[in-house]
């Protein structure tokens, strides 16, 4: 809610002193969420409660989708974010998509906080081994501060941090390297660093996967059938289920300020009710709600005909969760907090998969 505030009120008239405030609330909050998720994977590694899961993913997609989130969330003009995926590295592989990502994420996170200006390069390769087996390289080079020689040894230990005065001014607890390195190796990899102080740094992960020569087995996306008029994008007719009050205002204030209008229901069966009364194109469905859960309305309202292309919103980001979400009829998943820009690229997306206008 904080953040998505914070959003809104950003894309008010401001001045710069406001703007300035609003930037550190928005990066304040980011930080406390990741200080959060590390917490919550710290405990779930240590109680042995984190399993690494097998699926098949396109590994050239995750990387674009990295390097597109960030583009959307750093807020750094000064430093350009660029991806390098070598030939040789096969689109389609078999491994957990959700942790390597996560790892991923964690190590393009670190390099741009500690870059003020220069570039961020992610760089994939890929060496074959045994069988259809590759050991695949995946690379995060930065030209920030770096990391002296005598700092580096422990730098994947839990806690450890390099410097306090740094991190004063770049906060963390010195969880997420550990839980990348404990991630990797859980995947049967090895991560490593290389750097000096004052010239960057490189992170690298190390991960035999399997090269996946069938095709990629991913969500069905049902069609958004749109209108066919020249005002079908303030015509899309959506539907937000979620019973928290703060989050239903917050997301409806989002979507009119993106020039769209929605209708509510505060429970999953109101929802399906809504839905018996009135087609929609799209819904945004929370999950954990009283009466009925958002699962349970997505498989009910998947069960009718011309059913709405629906976006599960939910606040649970675990590889199950988002399994769970798609096993009940789910099209999409989106996790919160987000940002109003993802939410507009999402709508344009949809709009460009209508395949057959009413």
């Amino acid at each position: 809610g904080i953040l998505v505030v914070s959003d809104l009120l950003e894309k008010t008239p401001l001045n710069t002193e406001q703007q300035n405030y609003i930037d550190s609330l928005q990066a304040s909050g980011r930080s406390l969420i990741t200080l959060i998720e590390d917490l919550l994977d710290n405990t779930r590694i240590r109680e042995g409660k984190l399993q690494i899961q097998q699926d098949e993913f396109n590994i050239h997609a995750l990387c674009q989708q990295t390097i597109e989130v960030f583009r959307l969330l750093s807020g750094k003009e000064n430093v350009q974010l660029n991806l390098d995926i070598d030939s040789n590295v096969p689109k389609q592989i078999i491994g957990d998509s959700i942790r390597i990502k996560q790892v991923l994420d964690n190590l393009v996170r670190n390099a741009l906080k500690f870059t003020e200006q220069g570039r961020v390069d992610i760089l994939v390769s890929a060496t074959p081994m045994e069988k259809e087996r590759v050991s695949v390289k995946f690379q995060v080079r930065d030209t920030g501060i770096g990391i002296a020689k005598s700092e580096q040894a422990e730098i994947f230990e839990q806690f450890s941090q390099t410097n306090s005065n740094l991190n004063r001014k770049y906060g963390g607890m010195g969880l997420g390297l550990s839980i990348c390195k404990q991630l990797v190796e859980m995947m049967d990899g090895n991560i490593a660093v290389e750097s000096e102080k004052g010239k960057g740094a490189t992170f690298s992960f190390d991960l035999p996967l399997i090269a996946h020569k069938g095709q990629i087995s991913e969500p069905t996306k049902s069609p958004v059938v749109i209108p066919s008029t020249t005002e079908a994008e303030k015509t899309l007719r959506i539907l937000i289920v979620e019973d928290n009050p703060i989050n239903l205002k917050l997301l409806s204030a989002g979507l009119k300020k993106l020039g769209y209008t929605s209708d509510s229901a505060v429970n999953g069966r109101l929802g399906v009710e809504a839905t018996q009364k009135q087609t929609y194109d799209l819904i945004f469905m929370d999950v954990q709600m009283p009466e009925m859960d958002g699962l349970e309305a997505t498989r009910i309202i998947k069960e009718a005909t011309n059913s709405p292309y629906i976006i599960v919103l939910t606040a649970n980001a675990f590889p199950e969760d988002k399994a769970a979400a798609y096993a009940a009829g789910a099209d999409d998943f989106l996790a919160k907090p987000f940002k109003l820009d993802m939410i507009d690229k999402l709508l344009k997306e949809l709009k460009e998969r209508v395949l057959s206008p009413k």
